[in-house]
């Protein structure tokens, strides 16, 4: 019975961390007059600042071993890059487009593991990733023309988010949860404030309002991330993650008046019954 109820948590989280990834991104893009870096700075400084509570108060490593710096460096830079790219990306397509794409991660994590971690791909993987594919590609419906570059962004971005995500596979249960938070925003907020010497921009009430927004719903996801994965397995609840494509979607809809076609809808449907297939097949891998 504790396990039910520790699994339905977890499942809770994660849909409490994937709804707050979309308002993040969705007030990403309410503020296109305020740089990126003071965005990826606000993004970070709450987490920042929650993980050094937590690990002050549990007297832990901020920063971690020196013999796990290599793959906390992985997921660090990674993780900063492709959130720097994701947010330029997101400013230039609609958010549906850009969290679908971002969702394509996961695959990249799945190729990455295999030629470097040596874990398994099953057909049923190689199937789901040709599906993953089919269904970006009827999403974005990519042009050769400048439309082509926010989805280039996007999908690069959604490359090193693989590579950070694959540093963390790598680095397993080694450092705890609240030290690699830290190694990500700390380093995340030490990287962007250069470039707010020469780039700041004060505004108004809402806008300051809606940009510590961004930062405030980044700490409740990852937060509401790290404890759904502590109160279950990822092979769990990983699958749930994919709920941030639908509250994007819906958010674009009713809030932004994005429209989706039934083409975006059938790509949307392939890309969620193709994560569908993979959580199934690592299930059987267990």
């Amino acid at each position: 019975m504790n396990l039910i109820k520790s699994k339905y948590a977890a499942i809770i989280c994660m849909l409490v961390s994937a709804l707050s990834y979309s308002i993040m991104q969705f007030c990403v893009k309410l503020t296109p007059n305020i740089p990126i870096m003071e965005k990826i700075l606000i993004r970070n400084l709450f987490s920042t600042i929650i993980a050094f509570i937590v690990l002050k108060k549990k007297k832990l490593s901020l920063f971690g071993n020196k013999k796990n710096q290599k793959h906390l460096f992985g997921r660090t830079l990674g993780g900063y890059l492709g959130m720097n790219l994701f947010f330029i990306g997101t400013m230039q397509v609609t958010l549906s487009a850009a969290a679908i794409i971002n969702k394509l991660s996961p695959f990249v994590v799945m190729i990455l593991a295999y030629f470097f971690l040596k874990e398994k791909i099953t057909k049923f993987h190689i199937i789901a990733l040709a599906l993953a594919l089919l269904g970006s590609w009827l999403v974005i419906k990519p042009q050769f023309n400048s439309s082509i570059m926010p989805i280039s962004i996007l999908l690069i971005s959604a490359i090193l988010s693989g590579i950070a995500f694959t540093s963390l596979r790598a680095l397993g249960d080694k450092e705890n949860e609240y030290t690699i938070i830290f190694h990500y925003s700390f380093i995340s907020v030490a990287l962007s404030i250069p470039f707010l010497l020469f780039n700041f921009v004060l505004t108004d009430l809402k806008g300051t309002l809606i940009l510590l927004s961004v930062g405030i719903f980044a700490a409740v996801g990852q937060i509401a991330l790290t404890y759904a994965y502590k109160l279950a397995p990822a092979s769990e609840v990983s699958i749930y993650d994919y709920s941030n494509i639908i509250f994007s979607s819906l958010i674009g809809y009713f809030f932004l008046q994005e429209q989706l076609d039934w083409i975006e809808i059938v790509g949307i449907i392939i890309i969620i019954s193709s994560s569908i297939i993979v959580y199934k097949a690592n299930k059987k891998i267990e």
